[in-house]
């Protein structure tokens, strides 16, 4: 039982956010990349009228989806070696700005192709199930022939061969961000694959980025990047590492979840919101009143789709055979090109020291130089499937989109420039919302609440904190809580 002793009528502060509102950004760079891309991108944003960088979000992540399997980039520095084509994409977008709708013209060609691979399913597994049964009844078989010695057997079972693989499930993408959902899908689907979510939110609150789990989960998705296996070594299970896999991600966030990605000590320790392309766009909420759709808007995605449907066609270089450990060819990078790149990772290195512009981003732009090459990659092999190469004018436009990217940073990472104390707030926040009493005494906090709350000092610095926005108000005299009394009693707001 609980009982409010402040029986007088609350005072109500105007509640604050947490977070201040971001600065407005650039407009993306469309004119800087060529067709099929620019077209499907202007084509999104005429149709479903929500702003160039939402659908260039999800364009640039079909695409990297599409590349990545055929193609990685061989940099022209030894430090930075053979990395994939593959795009860590995150869209910060509130309710309404249509980002889901832009999603799904850009997902197209890719829903297409899951249904083609759907079609053919059922008769693969009905192969593999006549094919198992055969093997499981000649495995019997052998075993069971007493007149055998064990050498002879090993030389049966060897003969024999391998269970038969099962088919692969028709699927490109997967929105399960735990590590464990990855290698499940990655043992039984093709080897490149998205995670694409537009309720990035789920992936903050849910199972992958718990306490418990966070390390993994970062770390698994920063080894995908950067080309790695994933390695599977936990208690009680067979350990395995799976190599040759690629994987595009892109993750569609609210405004007010993204600080608790982008300000994330962990993710930025390790290096995850690095690797992320970042945008926030301003939303002309108040200025959508209906556009036709006109023939070039049909004509751009048609060309988009097609060129998607291409490569999501086309059979990837495997190693011995194997379709789930791909061989990607390397994308050298022209002369010309190679000595534009290096000049670019030099400029991004010196405006990392002390005073100058990414001082305070130096994770991202110690990557800079990278996403550029790896976007360069990308638009290389939609310019030509059959192509070895990155060319200038790949990697002008790679530099552009690079330097966009920059500027969205750090713009965002400026905004969400936090003390821990507003990150923790923003957590109990959210610990509180989902309490069903709105009057709490203080140690449900530090006994309850987020791990970085579990002391009493910090727990009535962060309370505070909340008080000052408005959020939550001390009661004075305290309360009686289940039957006890209460000293430090707290109301949300």
């Amino acid at each position: 039982m609980m009982h409010d002793t402040d029986t007088g009528e609350l005072e109500r502060p105007d509640k604050l956010p947490l977070f201040r509102a971001l600065p407005p950004g650039a407009a993306f760079p469309v004119d800087a990349l060529p067709d099929p891309l620019a077209g499907a991108i202007r084509a999104i944003s005429g149709k479903v009228e929500c702003p160039e960088a939402i659908a260039a979000g999800s364009v640039l992540a079909v695409a990297s989806l599409g590349v990545q399997g055929h193609a990685d980039v061989q940099f022209p520095l030894d430090a930075v070696g053979v990395k994939p084509t593959s795009l860590f994409v995150l869209t910060v977008a509130e309710s309404g700005s249509r980002k889901t709708s832009a999603d799904r013209l850009a997902m197209a060609p890719v829903a297409a192709h899951e249904r083609e691979m759907a079609m053919g399913y059922v008769a693969l597994s009905h192969e593999h199930s006549c094919a198992r049964a055969a093997w499981e009844a000649a495995k019997r078989k052998c075993l069971s022939d007493k007149k055998v010695d064990q050498g002879g057997m090993a030389a049966r079972l060897k003969a024999l061969g391998q269970e038969p693989a099962p088919p692969m499930m028709p699927i490109l993408t997967v929105a399960d961000p735990t590590l464990q959902g990855l290698e499940r899908a990655f043992k039984t689907a093709p080897a490149a694959l998205g995670l694409f979510s537009d309720e990035g939110g789920k992936m903050l609150g849910g199972w992958s980025m718990q306490s418990d789990n966070k390390a993994s989960t970062l770390g698994g998705l920063n080894a995908l990047w950067d080309g790695g296996p994933i390695k599977r070594m936990r208690a009680g299970e067979e350990s395995a590492s799976l190599h040759g896999r690629r994987l595009a991600l892109h993750l569609m966030f609210q405004p007010v979840l993204a600080p608790r990605l982008l300000a994330d000590r962990e993710a930025i320790d390790t290096g995850l919101t690095a690797r992320m392309l970042v945008s926030a766009p301003h939303v002309p909420f108040g200025h959508r009143f209906g556009r036709e759709v006109t023939p070039a808007d049909t004509a751009a995605l048609g060309r988009f789709n097609d060129a998607i449907a291409s490569l999501l066609s086309r059979p990837y270089e495997t190693v011995g055979g194997d379709p789930r450990h791909l061989a990607p060819r390397k994308l050298s990078f022209a002369p010309d090109a190679a000595i534009a790149w290096k000049g670019y990772s030099r400029r991004c290195e010196a405006r990392q020291g002390e005073g100058e512009v990414w001082e305070r981003m130096r994770g991202w732009g110690s990557k800079a130089a990278e996403h550029a090459g790896r976007i360069a990659g990308v638009l290389a092999m939609l310019r030509s499937a059959e192509t070895h190469q990155i060319t200038a004018a790949d990697l002008d436009a790679g530099i552009v989109l690079a330097e966009f990217y920059a500027g969205e940073m750090l713009r965002l990472q400026e905004a969400a420039a936090l003390n821990p104390d507003l990150v923790a707030a923003e957590k109990v926040l959210a610990f509180l919302t989902r309490q069903s009493a709105i009057v709490f005494p203080m140690s449900l906090i530090y006994q309850s609440g987020p791990a970085c709350v579990r002391d009493k000092a910090t727990a009535e610095r962060v309370l505070m904190l909340l008080a000052e926005h408005g959020l939550v108000r001390q009661m004075d005299g305290g309360a009686i809580i289940d039957g006890t009394p209460r000293k430090k009693v707290w109301r949300r707001l």
